[in-house]
């Protein structure tokens, strides 16, 4: 009888994560570049995910083969290690895209409002027995689910109305572009972290991407202290001081994630 029991490898920690995020990030702009360089034509040349990606890691043309080290190098992968990298990157993309996409304050306004009116109709009308959704939502995951959801809405509300006081900045000549764009991946790298989830091999990541949403955070605040002491404007001063609760909310998150880490 056989007592060894066999153990599952610990989740990646937050160094893995820093890693690879980086990397894929500056991997982006490589393939961001292929755009850049040859312009609209780019989207029709290069159709499938394939043919981009052998652009970019391989300088290789559509059609052309790969060259015979590049053919070993792909065959040493590991598909279901990649198979899985790809999906929570792809998860915090697409995340991270939408809060940029709702940065304009109107669109929220409607997008909320719309929001409000299906949340009194779903009040009013009663579920459907054996409704799939209402079952979900009994269960334990379902529980834990909506928990994330209240612990992400506010930070996320926050961050978004923060980077739309930066932007509306934007007609004052002596406002850097730097600072509206970094207010903007505040909320951008929050709701990346919040896409990639909160299970033991994701958590790690989520805080990450929250620990660059601090960073983001800490680099306005100091960029409006400087404009607002030199220019004495109660404007910037106000948003400092947003900032800066802006910062202790994030630090808050990221201290109750990292007590989720077990391993």
């Amino acid at each position: 009888m056989n007592d060894q029991t066999s153990e599952s490898p610990t989740p990646p920690n937050e160094t893995w994560w820093e890693r690879e995020l980086h990397r894929n990030e500056k991997l982006m702009d490589r393939y961001m570049k292929v755009f850049e360089d040859e312009g609209e034509e780019a989207f029709e040349k290069y159709d499938t995910p394939d043919k981009l990606y052998n652009k970019v890691h391989y300088g290789v043309e559509p059609g052309e083969p790969l060259p015979p080290d590049a053919l070993a190098r792909e065959s040493q992968r590991d598909p279901d290690f990649e198979d899985w990298k790809e999906e929570v990157l792809n998860a915090a993309a697409e995340a991270a895209e939408e809060v940029e996409d709702k940065l304009d304050p109107d669109e929220d306004a409607a997008e909320a409002a719309a929001d409000a009116e299906d949340d009194e109709e779903e009040e009013t009308e009663p579920a459907a027995e054996g409704d799939a959704e209402a079952d979900w939502e009994d269960t334990a995951e379902g529980a834990r689910f909506e928990a994330e959801e209240a612990g992400y809405k506010p930070i996320a509300q926050q961050a978004r109305e923060f980077a739309v006081k930066v932007l509306r900045l934007s007609a004052r000549p002596e406002i850097e572009e730097v600072l509206m764009l970094s207010a903007g991946k505040i909320g951008a790298n929050l709701a990346g972290g919040h896409g990639l989830g909160y299970e033991e091999d994701t958590l790690c990541g989520n805080i990450v991407k929250c620990r660059w949403a601090l960073a983001d955070c800490e680099f306005c605040r100091e960029i409006l202290e400087q404009m607002a002491r030199r220019t004495g404007d109660p404007v910037l001063a106000a948003l400092v001081a947003e900032s800066k609760e802006l910062s202790a909310a994030i630090r808050e998150r990221v201290a109750a994630l990292r007590s989720k880490v077990w391993w």
